[in-house]
This record gives C-alpha cells, structure tokens and sequence, in this order.
C-alpha cells in the first residue's frame, strides 16, 4: 500500500498562499525554508501519520526564471491543489516498475533543505519534471533516515481521502495500479487532483 507523504499547494506569492490556507482552515502553515537551486521556498503544516501540508511559491531571492522552476506555478492569484506526493521505502522497485510500463516517472534523485533551526533533512525522490496528467501522477519519495517533516509541525487536520478526476479515467486508473496507489478516478473534462481534510472548521475539499 502506498502511503501518501505531502499534499502540494501552488501560489504565485508565499504569503498570499498561508493567508489562504489559514482563511480556509483556521491554521496558517509555517516557513520551512528554500529549495536552493530549485527557485522555490514553502510553508508546512501537519496532516499527522507521517504526511503533511505544503504549500510551494517562487522564491524572489532566488534568481531563476518562473517559467523555468522545477514545478509549474500558475500565476493565478488564487493557490491550487496541483500535486501529491507519495512516500515508500521501495524507491527503486517503483521506479523499475514505472519503466517497465513505460510511466513517466521521473529519475531517482537525491534532495535536501536546511530547517529554520539549522537542521537538514535529506531524502531521494522521483525528479517530478515530468509529464504528470494535470498532476495526478505523484512523485515517490523515501526519507531514509531524515526524520519527517510531519513531526515538528503544528497540526493542520486529517487527511481523510484522496480521488481524481481526468479525461482519460482508465489511462490513470492503469497507473496507479501498477504502482499501487488505491484511490478512486473518474471521468472528468479536466485533470484535477480532489483531497478531503478534517479540520477545526470541518470537512474542507480541496
């Protein structure tokens, strides 16, 4: 069973994004810190169970080119649900098993990001710049021996359910069968990724 790791939340300004957040769900999520190279920084919250909330913008002092960031932001003012993430300790057997069906899943690459208190957490992933289906596609992400990012946050909710909706239901449906991801898709005129939380303001739909 693949279990999911983080929730991503796209917006073109970090600060509008956590007003967002905490608007809608009563918490606002706090500064993690810079994807150096990558041009992008986040703020996180805890969706207990080894998951969490992240929310991802353009780091202004970072010099790289919007358009050419390691995950696409949409300038609309308005933060998105865009990706998830999923966690396993079978990094490569996932990555063999995306070839082998020819799922653009992206290499295996090493990460990391220094905390606010000085301490780096380092992990290997999926590289996502690839094709991923309106984001449903996730990349895969192992922690090794980094403690979770869900551990020193403050509580956001519960993650209760993660479904889909594309275009193409059976095209995604076959891949995250091979990949053992168990949620439900249906057919819908654009790919949106669909995650319900359980907060202080109740059931919220993302």
């Amino acid at each position: 069973m693949i279990h999911p790791d983080h929730l991503i939340l796209t917006t073109p300004d970090l600060s509008l994004g956590m007003d967002y957040v905490e608007n809608l769900m009563g918490v606002r999520p706090i500064f993690a810190g810079q994807h150096l190279g990558l041009g992008t920084h986040n703020a996180l919250l805890s969706l207990g169970n080894r998951t969490y909330f992240e929310v991802i913008a353009p780091d202004p002092k970072q010099d790289i080119d919007k358009n050419k960031l390691w995950i696409n932001i949409e300038q609309d003012p308005t933060p998105c649900l865009a990706r998830w993430v999923a966690q396993t300790d079978q990094l490569q057997t996932i990555a063999d098993l995306a070839k082998q069906h020819q799922i653009p899943l992206g290499d295996i690459q090493p990460g990391s990001r220094t905390q606010t208190d000085g301490t780096p957490i380092n992990w290997e992933a999926t590289f996502p710049a690839v094709e991923n289906f309106g984001g449903l596609l996730p990349f895969f992400i192992n922690w090794g021996n980094s403690i979770h990012p869900s551990e020193s946050l403050p509580f956001l909710g519960s993650l209760e359910k993660i479904s889909a909706t594309h275009p193409q239901p059976e095209l995604i449906k076959k891949y995250w069968r091979v990949l053992g991801i168990p949620y439900e898709v249906k057919y819908g005129t654009h790919p949106q990724l669909h995650a319900w939380i359980k907060t202080q303001k109740g059931l919220i739909e993302l």
